[in-house]
């Protein structure tokens, strides 16, 4: 854009700081890309495939066994009575295989002291509310209203 243009432009823009679209490169590609040094890539062990096993890196292979568990095996464990220590080299006898249910009806699984949990959070009471609409006599009316 020309001298004469710029200034009759400044006297009729709105924004007297307008620039052109066209950029200058100097004053936006500081280092000019062509002044930048060419990319070496750095020598490092990390880039050799010598010693880098796939099955090192199969994470599929890192996790635990699952184990399966049969009633008969539960049962054992909730009739056994409580190990103290570790048993000697001598064979003691095994107990006697008995059903999950039996197994849990020989003692109660709730009780004053051991009692079932609860959802925590506070309990919010619901109270009807005095503006709704009363249903006949003698009828299902299973919607209500509550504040």
């Amino acid at each position: 854009m020309s001298s004469f243009w710029k200034k009759i432009g400044r006297l009729l823009w709105v924004n007297p700081e307008y620039s052109e679209s066209m950029l200058t490169p100097g004053k936006y590609r500081v280092p000019a890309p062509g002044s930048q040094p060419a990319y070496s890539k750095a020598p490092t062990e990390v880039t050799k495939i010598h010693h880098n096993y796939y099955f090192n890196r199969d994470v599929r292979r890192n996790y635990p066994r699952t184990h399966t568990y049969t009633q008969e095996d539960l049962a054992k464990l909730l009739v056994a009575p409580k190990q103290e220590s570790i048993a000697s080299g001598e064979t003691t006898p095994v107990a006697q295989i008995t059903s999950l249910t039996e197994a849990v009806s020989q003692s109660p699984l709730v009780t004053s002291q051991k009692l079932p949990p609860t959802p925590p959070g506070v309990r919010y009471r619901f109270k009807g509310s005095s503006d709704a609409p009363t249903p006949p006599e003698n009828t299902y009316f299973p919607m209500y209203y509550v504040n």
